[in-house]
């Protein structure tokens, strides 16, 4: 879902992007529906999750600086933060399929998957 979730250079400050609008809404349509499904799934805040996903904090010398990312960053983080739920979602199934196969292995052979 966050996949859907697109993003377009801000018209005003060229270094900074907001979310793909249509019409009157701040998100598209498709990306309204990816927005509130990925936070529905992971229990954020959709405000949170949009905003978090178009800056980066940086702590420089113990000071908070917020970097507005372009929409190209902002792309990259969404897709960023996909690969790894999907890594850590491979990696649970794996290990719950690991688990099952040596529990049913004390009566017979199963092979593992890694």
């Amino acid at each position: 879902w966050l996949e859907n979730i697109t993003f377009k250079a801000d018209s005003i400050i060229p270094d900074k992007c907001v979310v793909e609008s249509r019409g009157e809404t701040q998100v598209s349509y498709t990306g309204e529906q990816a927005v509130a499904t990925a936070c529905a799934l992971l229990k954020l805040d959709p405000t949170d999750l949009v905003q978090n996903l178009m800056r980066k904090n940086l702590v420089i010398s113990g000071i908070d600086n917020e970097i507005s990312l372009n929409a190209t960053k902002s792309t990259e983080s969404a897709r960023s933060i996909t690969r790894t739920l999907y890594r850590c979602l491979f990696r649970w199934i794996v290990n719950e399929l690991n688990d099952s196969f040596i529990q049913s292995a004390i009566s017979s052979e199963v092979a593992t998957i890694d």
